[in-house]
């Protein structure tokens, strides 16, 4: 495309679909560097586990508080940055907003509710084909972010190709023990780390939920119309997470909602903190060349710097309580893991600079 330098903005230990991510920040960030990326900057966990609308705004203001980034670049399903965008313009409108509303009371579920309302204000577009998959679903709203937050950032998509295995099927094989995984991860990436799955570390899952009631449940993200009287209920007739999972997830409830959900109570991240914008600027690695652009974002970020525990002295309250929830993240991120992990890794852990193939 053109472009002299990449910056990617990566979610660390913890994923929006609700779950620990698959592989360490640490791992990821080295692959990223050693295959084309020259800057890892971390979506911290409190907003890489929130619902697409705020995760997208996240993302989009840590790109546009480091001052420098031109374009984002996202994958989709569809390829078609003009299609996403006309959908991005029928959702600002009162009249799609009405026949959702209307759609949502005759009982359909949120996502057939969008894309009916969608569909009748759009008809010459697939709406259905579009609004079925997820990663299409966020590249709208990465380009609803950019506009809302008045962002001098071209939003660019490139097509997401088939010929790859996505993150689900990947953690299918893994789940299943198929060792044809590894054609679809990064060389020695099995080896060099243990993969994580959410249902090693339900014990511990449980029993931090065993010990909330429901207005505890109801301070955590995306909770309303009463779903936090719906979890705890659920919670008090399970026998394992999967039960739980299950008897919460409903039509209007997602399983990924659900996880996000359980994830937050579990990491102790509540609507509050994730209401806010990210408060600093978390750097995982760079490449030599990447020196180049982190000597620009010097220059130009709109927020503080953090590549280090240190860099938290003198830093605000709110900085601090979010770095405080990435270290206990970080920590818990090892209970996921079918062998014992070094807690307290975060204050400790070094930026990366990795020389690029």
């Amino acid at each position: 495309m053109g472009f002299t330098h990449v910056i990617a903005i990566m979610s660390g230990n913890f994923v929006q679909r609700g779950e620990p991510a698959i592989f360490s920040k640490n791992m990821r960030t080295q692959i990223a560097l050693m295959n084309g990326v020259d800057l890892v900057v971390e979506m911290p966990c409190v907003w890489a586990l929130s619902y697409a609308e705020k995760y997208a705004e996240s993302g989009v203001f840590i790109a546009n508080c480091l001052g420098c980034v031109d374009a984002l670049v996202f994958g989709s399903e569809c390829g078609d940055i003009k299609k996403l965008e006309k959908i991005k313009e029928i959702f600002k409108k009162l009249e799609f907003k009405e026949i959702l509303q209307n759609n949502l009371r005759k009982g359909m579920t949120f996502a057939k509710a969008r894309e009916q309302a969608v569909g009748s204000l759009l008809p010459d577009v697939n709406v259905s084909e579009i609004l079925s998959k997820g990663n299409n679903i966020l590249g709208i709203e990465y380009i609803k972010a950019i506009e809302n937050l008045h962002a001098k950032i071209k939003p660019l998509t490139l097509k997401r190709n088939t010929d790859f295995k996505s993150a689900s099927e990947i953690r299918a094989l893994i789940k299943e023990n198929d060792g044809s995984y590894c054609k679809h991860i990064p060389d020695n990436a099995d080896i060099l780390e243990f993969p994580k799955d959410i249902f090693w570390g339900e014990k511990g899952i449980i029993s931090v939920l065993k010990n909330m009631n429901s207005e505890d449940f109801a301070k955590l993200p995306d909770i309303s119309e009463g779903l936090e009287h719906k979890i705890y209920n659920s919670l008090h007739e399970c026998t394992n997470l999967d039960n739980l999972l299950n008897l919460t997830k409903s039509k209007r409830y997602t399983m990924s909602r659900i996880k996000r959900i359980i994830m937050c109570a579990f990491l102790g991240i509540t609507s509050k903190i994730q209401g806010r914008n990210p408060a600093y600027l978390r750097l995982l690695g760079t490449t030599n060349k990447g020196l180049e652009v982190l000597n620009m974002v010097k220059q130009t970020a709109k927020l503080p710097i953090i590549s280090r525990f240190a860099d938290l002295e003198n830093k605000d309250d709110f900085s601090k309580k979010v770095f405080e929830i990435e270290c206990g993240a970080t920590d818990l991120y090892g209970v996921f893991s079918k062998k014992l992990e070094i807690f307290n890794s975060e204050k400790r852990f070094k930026f990366i600079k990795q020389e690029q193939k």
